[in-house]
Order: C-alpha cells, then sequence, then structure tokens
C-alpha cells in the first residue's frame, strides 16, 4: 500500500514541475536597486578628499553641482564602493554648500550633501605704523583682508585723510605747523565683523629754529637803520631792552629793520637785542654798537706857533708892508718876497704868498714856495684847518695847496697830490676880506714828524692870504 503512494505522488510532483517551469518569462523588466552611503560629506576650508559607496544592480552617473566639487568616478555600473569627491580651498568666510547626484539609469537618483566650512575672517596691514616728517606726505598701507574694509581715523586727526584701493590705504598727513609732535592711531575694519588692526601715525612737530644775519653791527654815531634777515620755523619777536630807548625795531615776515638814533654822548654805547621764537626758548642775539659822537679837540697852542693873524713876523722885503715871517720854514722861493702883509686891511699881517712888479718885490714869480712847520705827533686822526683870507690878485694864475705830508719837508706843487698824507687845492679867487676854511685829514699809524703849511707856484700879481691855522685831534 505505501509503494502505491509513492509511485502516485512522485510522478505527479514531477509533471506539476514541469508545467511550472514552462509558465517563467525571460523578458520580463529587471527592478534597478540604488543605494549610497554616506549621504553627508564635511570638509574643512582646505582642499580634501573624501569617499563614499554605491551599491547599485545596473548603471549609473555621477553629477556634482559646483565647480569647486568634483568626483571621480563619474559614471560605472554595479557596486563601486569608492567615489572619490574632491573640495578646493574656500577662501571665502562663508560655509558653502553642495550636492552630488547618483543617478541610475532607469532614473533612480540619491543625493550626497557636502558642506565645507569657510576660512575665519581677518585683516592685515603693512606695515603697521610709521612717521612722517613736519612737513607732512602720504603713507602707503597695504591691506590684506578676507572682506571689504574700512579706514576709520579719529575725530581728533583732523590732519589726517586716507584714500584706497581694494588692496591698500593712502594716509595724506597734512604739514604740522606747531612745535609739538602728534600721535594718530588709525584702524583698519574689517566689514561686518569686529576683526580690525590699529595702525600708529606719529608726526613730528616742527623743529624750533631761528637764524639771524647779520647778527652784530656797528653804527656811526650819526645813527641810521640796520636791516637784519631772519629764518625761523615760526612767527619771531624782536626783544629791545628797557635801557636801549635808542633803538627802535620794525619788521616783516623774513626781516627785522632796527633804527638807531644819533649818539649825541662821548660815550659808546651798545645793546643787545633778541630775536625770539615765539611759544619756545630758542633765540639769537643782535650785537649792536653804535659808536660816540666823534669829538675833535684843538691842539693848536700845544705843537703849533704863530698861527693868528697878526703873524708874527720880522725884518721886511721890498717896501715895508712885506715881512719874513717867524716860527714857519720857507725855502728859498717862498722867502725871496716875505711871507706876511701888515696892510692894515689886511689884519694887519695875514700869511701867505705874495709876488709883485719889480720895484715893490724882489721875484716876480714863484715856483714849489713853501711854508711850513714841521711837527712830531702820536698815532692818531688829525685835521689841519686854514682860513683862506682871501686871493686880491689872480694874475698870475697860482696853484697852491694846503698839505700834510710825512717828514721834515713838503712835496713840491705837482707832487702833492701824489705824496702828501692829506691836501686840498686853494680854491679861485675869492675877494678881499672873505673867508674859507680849508682843512686837509690824515691818520698816523705811528708817532711821526709831520709837516704842515703850503706849497704854491704862482706868475707875477698874485696873493694868496691865510688869516688862521688850526691843528685838531679826534679823541680816542
Amino acid at each position: 500500500m505505501k509503494r502505491s503512494f509513492l509511485n502516485f505522488v512522485l510522478p505527479c510532483a514531477m509533471m506539476l514541475g514541469v508545467m511550472t517551469g514552462c509558465d517563467n518569462k525571460p523578458d520580463d523588466p529587471l527592478v534597478e536597486s540604488l543605494i549610497i552611503n554616506p549621504k553627508t560629506l564635511s570638509f574643512d576650508k582646505e582642499a580634501a578628499e573624501k569617499t563614499f559607496g554605491i551599491e547599485s544592480n545596473t548603471s549609473w552617473t555621477i553629477l556634482c553641482s559646483d565647480t569647486w566639487l568634483t568626483c571621480t568616478p563619474v559614471s560605472g555600473t554595479g557596486n563601486n564602493s569608492a567615489v572619490k569627491v574632491s573640495v578646493s580651498a574656500n577662501s571665502s568666510t562663508e560655509i558653502r554648500t553642495g550636492t552630488v547626484t547618483v543617478k541610475t539609469e532607469g532614473g533612480i537618483e540619491e543625493l550626497v550633501q557636502v558642506t565645507q566650512g569657510g576660512i575665519s575672517p581677518f585683516i592685515i596691514i603693512d606695515p603697521d605704523a610709521a612717521s612722517v616728517g613736519c612737513t607732512g606726505g602720504d603713507v602707503t598701507v597695504a591691506v590684506t583682508a578676507s572682506g571689504t574694509w574700512t579706514v576709520q581715523i579719529p575725530n581728533d586727526a583732523g590732519w589726517v585723510t586716507s584714500s584706497k584701493t581694494e588692496t591698500q590705504a593712502i594716509l595724506t598727513v597734512a604739514a604740522n605747523g606747531t612745535y609739538q609732535g602728534r600721535l594718530a592711531v588709525i584702524t583698519f575694519k574689517l566689514d561686518g565683523t569686529n576683526v580690525q588692526e590699529t595702525f600708529n601715525l606719529s608726526q613730528d612737530g616742527v623743529v624750533p629754529s631761528i637764524e639771524i644775519d647779520p647778527d652784530a653791527a656797528t653804527v656811526e654815531h650819526t645813527g641810521g637803520n640796520i636791516t637784519v634777515n631772519v629764518t625761523a620755523s615760526g612767527l619771531w619777536t624782536v626783544q629791545i631792552p628797557n635801557d636801549a630807548d635808542w633803538v627802535t625795531s620794525s619788521k616783516t615776515e623774513t626781516q627785522a629793520v632796527l633804527t638807531v638814533a644819533a649818539n649825541g654822548t662821548v660815550q659808546e654805547r651798545s645793546a643787545f637785542i633778541t630775536f625770539k621764537l615765539d611759544g619756545s626758548d630758542v633765540q639769537e642775539t643782535f650785537n649792536l654798537t653804535q659808536k660816540r659822537e666823534l669829538v675833535w679837540v684843538e691842539i693848536t697852542k700845544d705843537v703849533l706857533k704863530n698861527t693868528d693873524a697878526p703873524f708874527d713876523h720880522g725884518a721886511h722885503i721890498g717896501l715895508s708892508r712885506w715881512h719874513a715871517v717867524v716860527d714857519w720854514t720857507t725855502n728859498a722861493a717862498a722867502a725871496a718876497n716875505g711871507n706876511v702883509d701888515t696892510h692894515e686891511e689886511l689884519l694887519g699881517g695875514v700869511l701867505g704868498f705874495i709876488v709883485w712888479d719889480a720895484g715893490f718885490l724882489p721875484a716876480q714869480s714863484i715856483t714849489n714856495g713853501k711854508l711850513y712847520q714841521t711837527v712830531n705827533l702820536v698815532a692818531g686822526k688829525y685835521r689841519f684847518n686854514a682860513y683862506l683870507f682871501g686871493n686880491t690878485q689872480v694874475s698870475g694864475n697860482p696853484k697852491a695847496y694846503v698839505v700834510a705830508a710825512l717828514g721834515n719837508d713838503l712835496p713840491n706843487t705837482d707832487d702833492a697830490e701824489q705824496m702828501a698824507l692829506g691836501y686840498v687845492l686853494v680854491p679861485g679867487p675869492l675877494g678881499a676880506g672873505q673867508n674859507m676854511q680849508l682843512s686837509v685829514e690824515f691818520v698816523l699809524s705811528e708817532s711821526s714828524a709831520v709837516s704842515l703849511g703850503f706849497v704854491a707856484t704862482s706868475g707875477n700879481r698874485c696873493q694868496v692870504y691865510f688869516r688862521k691855522v688850526e691843528l685838531w685831534r679826534l679823541l680816542e
């Protein structure tokens, strides 16, 4: 019985199997599958690589959403456990996101979310400090920043302005006209953040200075003006001592004019005048000296003899009115006709040269007639005065000099202007009784013998008369 059951069941089962196998259809479509892992990738700001895996029973392709994001490979078939995702460095401060899309041939999609961090906000300046001279100028500051930036100048630093490009700032510093240095702390700030750098800008003050040219002067006793050129770093003032009221001043921006009054005293005087830079202790001193009034002391009676009309005389020569003078030296040409005319209209005895007709005087001409006194004088400045009384006749065409000469003689007429210490030419005719002072000044550097007097050359009918002579010395 048991054997018969198996013999029945087994053929039936085989028949059922055959029938079932005949129902399968080999051309039915494949059911696609796609699995990715992981579905998120995170990166720091630096360039980097990471991978994700793909499990699939079909072909697939990969698409990246951004240029900073790449994948290798970008296509494949079946499972691939090592798709490489590469990101470039993120130079922005912003976090960026992208997607990697994996898509099968049949349209199934899976996404990988990619996130990359940004750089930290920054700003860098170079240099971070500078010092500018008092004349001012421009300072260039290079700026490297993670974004836009602003230059912030303190309100109390109005002497600084700025301009900028994307990568640099130019700080323009005005001239500092004060003697004090100054400082500004300038901020370079990254917009939208608290990130900033500070730039220390210092500027020198003006170096206090004042210069004067000249720094000393000597003025004659008559007074006058002195111009002093002034170069200064700022405003300046002329300060005249209270005891120097004989000096006043006026000024422009670059010079002062010192006005000196006449000195009517016999004492030299001086003043130290200060040129002071305002607002500082800087100053220069001008040494002003004024000579005393020239004081001439008459020494006639001390060194000369027989100096006033009527001049002392000796024996007459020719007619009785012409005589030989005493205490004066004469040469033969001058002594021939005598040197004192005692006519009552001529002060009873004036001194000079006389040439007249035969019968009146022996000589009718004079050549290099000399009439003088020789004295010893110490070093100094002297003035020899001769007071001309009058040329009563000038027919003889005289040439006469008042002369001071070194030594014991006078030069000849033609040599007087070259050889004398000092001379003056006797002028043209004067009427009888008129007077003129003729003065000869000379200087001796050492004690010397000096001859003082007259030299003349003349033809007939000539009279050259002097009523008085004096000698003065300048008081030192």
